[in-house]
């Protein structure tokens, strides 16, 4: 089991890494785990959705395991690389759920890495599974006058579990904010680093206490400063760390109810390094995360900034600027710069943003969201006004191989990896000073886990797979397919039936305006047939799932490690109890797709996960041993069913590079 970061070294790395010239500032990028909550079923968890949003329908075995496969592959790569620093590029929770969050919370917790910078998802603040805003005025406007309920949301907090695990706006900064500083001694309360905006443009802003705007001018530089970009200080009382975080209070009110059309965002930045040259120069170099969720699109997908946001970066670039005219800058967000420029941003916006990335001294841009390995010039793509070029490289996700998206290069790339950043300062030819920006794609493969009991751990592997494998469960829908069919018809007939008894024979509108809208809601009608396949998939899953969970326990019993056996009660009366419901649930389940229930009843049997407490077991497996037979065998079986689930649906992965060429920018000093 990983051994925790002491309290002194996690306090040490809040201080800013001081490097001289021709020593490494390492950085790890961390982008779309999109950790799931074992809850209920939803809509999007099967394989129709899958067929139209990649990854929706992802295999209970790589679900369960992907906090576990973080934690390996973290570990792997620091006993190569010593990082000083993480990156989180977003969509860290999947539902989202509150828990999803705490996924994550744990697995750093172990590593003791400081997170820089966390940018927001589109997986995040009651988005209704990264697709829907459903706090967008358009949304609200179909559940007031169209739908008449708000089912995507009453989905979504079923899917949780319960209402109390949302992770609304407001909860999502606040899980931001806790992973920001959970290595600051003294972090300071989430409210302190709001400030409440009553409108703004590229122009100027007007605080909410105010009826004055207040123009982005020189003047007003260090006073817009002093207004949004709240400090934090290190253990050595040194400032290396600021955030704005914009209309906190009204995150969670619907668009339409909030007193300001200001949409909340969160930016963050920190001095991530400051290397001395030979001469005595010093040069800083920042990291700034923005909000690319800072619109009000009611599509999650659809990415934008506004314009106050681009000002106030910029208005950070220009201060640090004055302090020290060799400061050097790299930009995140969860969506690259190219769709940020495509989505839902401003005329405005967009030409702020684009002069934003003109700046010389902006010297790289990451990305996440489509799950790919990309590199762009953006000085090219964009024909932006620089004479360097500007590197936009894409973080892939760390859940499958299947990426969401191909884009236009069609490559089914392999995308579960980070992205090492090794930066330094060194010099050319002449003498004078580069700094040096390497990035390196870093997976984890079987071939990574060289341990001796190896031969053992793929043999019980690949007799599970020979009974259980992915392929098996994709065969879920054929089990009841016919049942369910013919359920579908008998449902019909009986609500034909009570169409004519419950509102017309006699007459009475308010029945019969009950009932159209409970039986012919198209939006409800959807979901409740989407969730009822889920529900199929679901107990397929389970099948296969005990015996995955049976040859863990049988290498924890061969490990002998007293912290495994600590869990081991743990995980045995969950698979327990998970065998006990699926005997007792699925001949019920069966029964009621023959009797032609209706849909909203058949999805009531989509909680098996809920009954028997599989949320637990993410968290459970992280303490499986480093080193150790049980955690080998439950990785590899979570890589097998990402790969298994690629290569049944579309065939093998692209050979993409890992590395990248090293970007070097020359100093002006």
């Amino acid at each position: 089991m990983l051994t925790p970061v002491s309290p002194a070294a996690a306090l040490t790395s809040v201080v800013t890494a001081t490097m001289t010239q021709g020593e490494m500032h390492t950085t790890l990028y961390l982008s779309d785990p999109q950790l799931e909550h074992l809850g209920p079923r939803s809509c999007v968890d099967n394989p129709i959705v899958d067929a139209v949003i990649k990854s929706a329908d992802r295999n209970l075995i790589s679900t369960a395991t992907t906090p576990l496969f973080i934690d390996t592959l973290l570990d792997h790569v620091r006993r190569f690389h010593q990082a000083q620093s993480l990156q989180i590029l977003g969509d860290v929770p999947d539902t989202p759920c509150k828990d999803e969050m705490t996924h994550l919370e744990t697995v750093l917790d172990r590593h003791g890495i400081p997170v820089d910078g966390y940018d927001r998802g589109n997986h995040s603040s009651s988005n209704a599974y990264g697709v829907v805003s459903l706090g967008s005025r358009l949304y609200r406007f179909l559940t007031r006058w169209i739908f008449r309920h708000d089912p995507l949301k009453e989905d979504i907090c079923q899917s949780c579990g319960s209402a109390d695990n949302l992770l609304t706006p407001k909860g999502t900064f606040e899980g931001m904010h806790r992973i920001l500083h959970r290595h600051h001694p003294n972090p300071p309360p989430i409210a302190s680093v709001s400030t409440s905006v009553k409108k703004a443009s590229g122009r100027g802003y007007t605080p909410a206490a105010s009826r004055t705007e207040i123009p982005f001018t020189p003047e007003n530089s260090a006073r817009t400063f002093e207004t949004f970009w709240k400090p934090t200080e290190g253990v050595d009382g040194k400032t290396r760390y600021w955030e704005a975080l914009v209309n906190y209070d009204t995150a969670d009110l619907p668009a339409d109810k909030r007193p300001s059309k200001v949409t909340p965002f969160y930016v963050q930045a920190v001095e991530e390094a400051r290397f001395h040259l030979d001469d005595g120069t010093q040069v800083p170099v920042y990291t700034i995360s923005m909000d690319s969720l800072d619109n009000g699109s009611p599509i999650a997908v659809i990415p934008g900034v506004s314009a106050l946001q681009v000002r106030l970066v910029e208005n950070f670039i220009e201060q640090k600027l004055k302090e020290n005219p060799n400061a050097r800058f790299k930009l995140s967000s969860h969506f690259s710069a190219v769709r940020i420029l495509k989505g839902d941003t401003s005329c405005e916006a967009q030409g702020l943003l684009k002069k934003l990335l003109s700046r010389e001294q902006v010297v790289l841009f990451s990305g996440g969201h489509t799950h790919i390995r990309e590199i762009k010039n953006l000085t090219e793509y964009l024909k932006l006004e620089r004479t360097t070029p500007l590197t936009e490289f894409i973080v892939p996700s760390l859940i499958d191989f299947d990426p969401t998206h191909n884009l236009k290069s069609k490559l089914d790339e392999d995308g579960r990896a980070l992205v090492i950043e090794k930066m330094t300062v060194d010099k050319d030819a002449d003498g004078r000073p580069l700094l040096k920006i390497d990035l390196e794609y870093q997976g984890l493969d079987r071939e990574d886990l060289t341990f001796d009991f190896m031969p053992i751990v793929e043999e019980k592997l690949a007799a599970f797979k020979k009974e259980h494998g992915y392929q098996r469960a994709k065969e879920t829908i054929a089990d009841l397919k016919g049942a369910h069919i013919r359920g579908f018809f008998k449902r019909r007939l009986k609500q034909l039936g009570e169409f004519f008894t419950a509102g017309l024979v006699p007459f009475r509108w308010k029945a019969f305006r009950k009932f159209w809208g409970r039986v012919f809601s198209p939006a409800q009608a959807l979901i409740d047939n989407l969730t009822v396949v889920s529900a199929v998939q679901m107990f397929n899953e389970v099948k296969h799932f005990v015996p995955f969970l049976e040859g863990i326990l049988h290498f924890i019993e061969a490990d002998q490690d007293p912290e495994e056996l600590a869990v081991r009660a743990q995980l045995e009366g969950i698979k327990t109890l998970l065998q006990t419901e699926y005997d007792t649930r699925r001949p019920q389940f069966e029964a009621a797709v023959a009797e032609g229930q209706s849909a909203a009843e058949l999805k009531a049997y989509a909680d098996l996960y809920q009954r028997a407490g599989l949320e637990k077991i993410p968290e459970l497996l992280l303490n499986l041993k480093l080193g150790g037979r049980a955690r080998a065998f439950a990785v590899l079986a979570g890589i097998d069913a990402s790969q298994e689930e690629y290569e049944y649906e579309q065939g093998k992965p692209t050979e993409v590079p890992n590395k990248v060429p090293v970007i070097s920018v020359r100093l002006r000093v």
